[in-house]
Formats: structure tokens, sequence, C-alpha cells
């Protein structure tokens, strides 16, 4: 059995025929809080995406907990405990998160299974995360839950993580500890342009 709860592979993805993810490696290991930092349009989402099973893998592989994910579908996915949080622009901002969940659960289905489903969402926390602002993701990281952090704030986010890597253009470019890579020379040419 593997070390890490999730293996990405060597992962292609294409959208409408052109390369997005060429040849992408990330792992995380259980308990662990890794980071994938890059610029606006470097292939981030589409990396969460392809592990939520919401974009295509053409070639490689995903794995969680030993088992092959990537042809799953999004709802089996997230049964085996994958749940994605995506960014806060993406929330109704004036509603907390268990408002959000009270507004999709309600356009979803009828006011008799709100509860039932929110019951539903909130059980599939654990174990792991994926893409979670920096506040709570100290605390999930201190109660041991497993997060793959894609964050706008690249300096904390790379404080805060285990490890990390830098995508560029579709590939990862830097792999190591969060403050390996803030003291890296790929992280000063990828985000400070020196």
């Amino acid at each position: 059995m593997s070390r890490y709860i999730l293996e990405v592979e060597n992962i292609k993805v294409r959208y409408s025929g052109l390369p997005v993810l060429q040849g992408v490696s990330v792992n995380v290991k259980s308990g662990e809080t890794v980071c994938v930092v890059g610029a606006n349009g470097s292939g981030k989402s589409t990396l969460l995406r392809a592990v939520m099973g919401a974009q295509r893998v053409f070639e490689g592989k995903i794995e969680f907990q030993g088992a092959e994910i990537h042809k799953l579908r999004t709802e089996e996915i997230v049964r085996m405990g994958i749940v994605y949080v995506p960014e806060e622009k993406m929330l109704f901002k004036p509603l907390s998160v268990e408002e959000n969940l009270y507004l999709g659960a309600y356009v979803l289905n009828s006011k008799e299974k709100i509860q039932e489903n929110l019951d539903l969402i909130y059980g599939l926390f654990p174990p792991i995360l994926v893409d979670e602002v920096l506040d709570t993701v100290r605390r999930l990281k201190e109660e041991g839950i497993t997060i793959l952090l894609v964050e706008q704030n690249v300096r904390e986010a790379l404080d805060l993580a285990d490890r990390g890597y830098i995508l560029q253009t579709g590939r990862i470019t830097g792999e190591g500890t969060g403050h390996e890579l803030l003291d890296s020379d790929i992280f000063r040419s990828a985000f400070l342009g020196i």
C-alpha cells in the first residue's frame, strides 16, 4: 500500500484539444497540508477538477487510499471522502457557510430534505478537504485533516503548508517544503519576476 492518501501521477488534461495539464504529479500523505501555487491560468483549478472527477484525465492516474478514482463520477469520489470547497468568491458572501449549504439544499430539494442533506454533507468532510480558506485551514491542520490547498496568497499558503508544488503553464516546476519553495530561485522567478 502506498504511503500517500492521494496520488496524482503524470496526468494530462486538455480543453478543446489544447493541453492544460502536461504530466502533473502531486501526492499528499495522510494528515498533511500540501499547497499547489501558480499564476492565474497555470492549471491549479483544472488539477482540483480532475481530482474531483469533474475534468477528464486523458493520461496518467489519480488514486485515493490506493484506489483509482480518475474514472469515477464526482458523486462517487465525494462518497469516498474527498470534498472540494470552492474559492470564497463562489459563495454568497453575506451568508455563513452553513447558510450557503442550506441555500444549496433548498434549491436542490424540498424543505423536508434540507437537514438530511446537511447531515450528509457534514459527514463527508473527513478525511480530505480540497481548497479551503487559510484561517480555517490552520484549524483543520491542527486537527490532523488532510488538505490539498490551492490559494492565491502564495507566501502565507506556503508558510502554512508541510509541502508544496509550483505549477506553471500546466507543469510542476518546483516541489519541496513550503519554506524551501519560498527560498527557491523557481519561486522568485515565478512570482517575483527575478
